[in-house]
């Protein structure tokens, strides 16, 4: 499942745009959820600030400004690995697109044969940023010693004191550091369910009331304002899943 984010002021734009990603999903059979906003809002800003976003397809002249350049930013501050394809009147936008180091950009009104074209290109770059996911290592010092564990590999981070265990399914490293030091390192597969905590979704089994379950029956409390965000970032990775 690949989440796809579309962002156009204009109502008839953004439905041209939800319509050519469906098409073209549909056509290859590619398992996609597509969300599209008309405006920035707090709905948007909790969706690219709790879920992965694999694609971004963003009118750069947003709500009357370069509000998409900015959204970009704010997206690739959550999702890193994240394509962003701009959508544009103004060919002038293009260099403010490159130097953001966008995928692409695509110019109104929209042919459908380009389109196709660079959706399919920003999608053989997608299947290499996944592999590099899978593959992708965190780098931190423990016991005086530099290491180097795979991310997929490591089950919760969690404050303890003045330092943070990062807990794998094989060992515990202890490591003398903040965790909002160390939070950067990571990607949007880890999920911050309390202040001092951040757990992998890939291993959650369970969210009852305010605690959280991972697959070795260790538990962690939730916060009551954290309760809802939790619960519906875990839905949506449970969704991905399926």
């Amino acid at each position: 499942m690949i989440n796809i984010l579309i962002c156009d002021d204009s109502k008839l734009s953004l439905d041209i745009n939800k319509a050519y990603v469906n098409d073209f999903v549909r056509k290859r059979k590619i398992k996609a959820e597509c969300y599209t906003f008309q405006e920035i809002n707090d709905k948007l800003k909790k969706l690219y600030q709790t879920m992965p976003i694999d694609i971004a397809l963003l009118d750069i002249d947003f709500q009357r400004g370069e509000e998409g350049i900015e959204l970009a930013r704010n997206i690739i501050k959550h999702s890193p690995l994240a394509i962003i394809i701009f959508v544009t009147s103004h060919e002038e936008y293009a260099l403010d697109a490159y130097n953001l180091a966008a995928f692409g950009y695509i110019t109104k009104p929209i042919d459908e044969k380009k389109f196709e074209r660079l959706f399919a290109r920003a999608l053989v770059q997608l299947r290499g940023i996944n592999a590099i996911k899978n593959n992708h290592n965190i780098e931190f010092v423990a016991n005086g010693k530099k290491q180097l564990v795979k991310e997929k590999n490591i089950l919760y981070v969690e404050k303890c004191g003045h330092t943070v265990n990062i807990v794998t399914d094989k060992q515990t490293f202890c490591v003398y550091d903040s965790l909002k030091n160390l939070e950067g390192k990571f990607s949007n597969i880890f999920l911050q369910v309390n202040k001092g905590t951040l757990v992998n979704r890939n291993y959650i089994t369970e969210i009852t009331n305010q605690t959280i379950f991972i697959t070795t029956g260790k538990s962690f409390s939730i916060p009551t304002r954290k309760v809802k965000e939790v619960q519906e970032a875990y839905k949506k990775t449970a969704e991905n899943e399926l």
